[in-house]
């Protein structure tokens, strides 16, 4: 959603956004902060995934350490859909998965389903990415696995749902993996290929759709230790990231990228400024004047400073 503000404030905001261009990426990711802030584009994201995939352990490689508690929980796994506040722009739908039972399967899905369906005043979804965490241990995905058919089938493609395969660290055997390197071993590179595609060919088989490569990815959060409250470096979760910034509508990307940790940082990537001009590109097309100019080959810069005189 972009605001409909009056071009006097666009100039404003568009003009403190141009002088941070030659600014450390750091000061970028502050002045990008407080803007979006001020004009409150919200960016919602699905977590789906059962006791154990390490939903928690995920949340904080994306978004920096301590952000949201890990440990094991005594209670049972309740069905309700909890939200988690990672930023004033952010908010993280917390969901257990299917397979606690027929009963509560059926309430869990209406729930998923309102979600999932919920729009805007302008009709657009209100959940940007569907984000299920699976453990890349368990053969066959276990509960996770129901759950992305019922996603598939609910939404009738792929293009909101992502799904991550957490602890590839610990394919095959955890002995595998090279911790000093912080890479896989063959044996788990073949497994972790051959699950991907074992998923692929069932989705295909259960629902008729299909899954990309860009829609399934395998990573590691890093185990976290209750007793010394630390975890391990992640593994491949700047490709996660990436496949995040992929699935969420082009003006909201600088919202995530905003937030993300220094693990999640893509350091051969252009960096930063890239998901401010995808931003910058989307919400001119909502004033007439610099779409116009824009639309007669003007660059995206010169067409805004033209436009407004800056």
């Amino acid at each position: 959603m972009i605001p409909q503000l009056p071009e006097s404030k666009w100039r404003i905001i568009l003009e403190a956004i141009y002088n941070l261009q030659d600014k450390s990426q750091e000061e970028q990711r502050e002045g990008m902060k407080a803007i979006l802030e001020e004009l409150d584009i919200p960016l919602n994201i699905l977590i789906i995934g059962g006791t154990g995939v390490g939903k928690s352990s995920t949340i904080n490689a994306i978004y920096g350490a301590n952000r949201v508690k890990v440990g094991s929980n005594p209670n049972p796994q309740t069905q309700e859909i909890e939200q988690c506040q990672i930023s004033k722009n952010i908010t993280l739908y917390d969901s257990p998965g299917l397979g606690e039972g027929s009963e509560k399967d059926k309430q869990h899905m209406e729930k998923i389903h309102k979600l999932l369906t919920d729009t805007d005043e302008n009709g657009n979804a209100k959940i940007d990415l569907a984000l299920v965490i699976t453990d890349a241990t368990v053969k066959g995905l276990g509960q996770e696995y129901e759950t992305i058919k019922y996603l598939l089938k609910t939404l009738g493609d792929s293009k909101r749902i992502l799904i991550g395969l957490n602890k590839c660290d610990c394919a095959v055997s955890e002995r595998y993996f090279d911790r000093e390197n912080n890479k896989l071993g063959k044996e788990q590179e073949q497994f972790l290929q051959d699950k991907v595609a074992d998923l692929q060919k069932r989705i295909k088989t259960d629902t008729g759709l299909s899954l990309g490569k860009d829609e399934i990815v395998y990573y590691s959060a890093g185990f976290y230790d209750e007793n010394t409250q630390t975890q391990d470096n992640p593994y491949n979760i700047v490709q996660l990231e990436k496949m995040v910034l992929s699935k969420i509508p082009k003006q909201k990307r600088v919202v995530q990228a905003t937030e993300e940790s220094e693990n999640a940082h893509d350091s051969n990537q252009k960096g930063f400024w890239n998901y401010v001009i995808d931003f910058v590109d989307v919400v001119t097309d909502f004033i007439p004047g610099v779409k116009a100019l824009k639309g007669v080959g003007k660059a995206l810069w010169n067409g805004i400073k033209d436009f407004f005189g800056f």
